[in-house]
């Protein structure tokens, strides 16, 4: 609200969208964090289906199939990311809502599995494709599809928030490290920089 934003491109943590939605911004998720994560998901979930298939005889078999086909159709849905999807997202949703989550210390069904991505593709179906929604008066993108400046200024920081999980060797270390990182950060000293990488 300070800076008038209107868009906001972050990671798919929870967080970002509560963010967004406060104040009504409109809000892309990176596609890169997304998408080939929910690739890799995908391939798990047919493993797993295959698997089953093996020994699935009438009902059970084609439900089977009929979960196969959804891996197919949702890689497609992914991979082209058009937003005219979104009703059939919603219908994949419905199609596995009623599959039980496992228990403590059970293994996740591939249904429920399903279950968990159809509803969270859904969900997040416009955060995922306002880039191809929003356009110039062209007809062009300007929404980015990934929050690249924002990783690019974490590792300027060098990724203090991880170097500070793994912790530092004595106190003197990271009131060091931070001042020099934030120094290098705003003053952009780019002699420096290079004398430091050298």
């Amino acid at each position: 609200q300070a800076i008038g934003a209107e868009v906001l491109v972050s990671d798919d943590a929870d967080p970002y969208k509560t963010v967004a939605d406060e104040p009504g911004l409109a809000h892309q998720v990176c596609q890169q964090h997304v998408v080939p994560n929910t690739l890799v998901l995908l391939v798990e979930i047919a493993g797993q289906l295959e698997k089953r298939a093996e020994s699935a005889a009438g009902a059970e078999a084609a439900k089977i199939g009929q979960a196969l086909a959804d891996v197919l159709e949702l890689e497609e849905h992914i991979l082209w990311r058009c937003p005219g999807s979104q009703g059939r997202l919603d219908i994949l949703a419905r199609r596995y809502e009623q599959e039980p989550l496992p228990k403590k210390g059970q293994r996740a069904t591939p249904f429920a599995r399903l279950k968990l991505l159809t509803m969270d593709l859904a969900a997040d179906w416009p955060r995922l494709t306002l880039t191809e929604r929003l356009r110039d008066r062209d007809h062009r993108r300007f929404i980015p599809r990934t929050n690249n400046v924002s990783e690019q200024r974490i590792g300027l920081n060098i990724k203090e928030r991880y170097r500070t999980m793994r912790g530092y060797k004595s106190a003197v270390s990271l009131v060091r490290v931070a001042t020099l990182t934030a120094y290098l950060r705003e003053e952009g000293d780019q002699a420096l920089i290079r004398a430091l990488a050298a």
